[in-house]
């Protein structure tokens, strides 16, 4: 998995299945197999906290 940006969060789900990590315009979810997707919102900076729902549900906010 390639960043071009630096990491500025990252949250593992409450399973410890999935983890999202967050970077300058983007949001990544990936698996422990090795699968990631990658959500990019250009023009929106860094995302500086996740937090996933207790029910293992993401909660996203692009907080800047």
């Amino acid at each position: 998995m390639l960043h071009e940006q630096p990491i500025t969060s990252l949250a593992w789900s409450p399973s410890g299945e999935l983890f999202a990590i967050g970077s300058f315009n983007t949001l990544r979810l990936c698996d422990n197999s090795g699968w990631s997707h990658a959500l990019e919102k250009p023009s929106t900076g860094s995302l500086y906290s996740i937090a996933w729902s207790a029910d293992g549900n993401p909660i996203g906010r692009w907080m800047c």
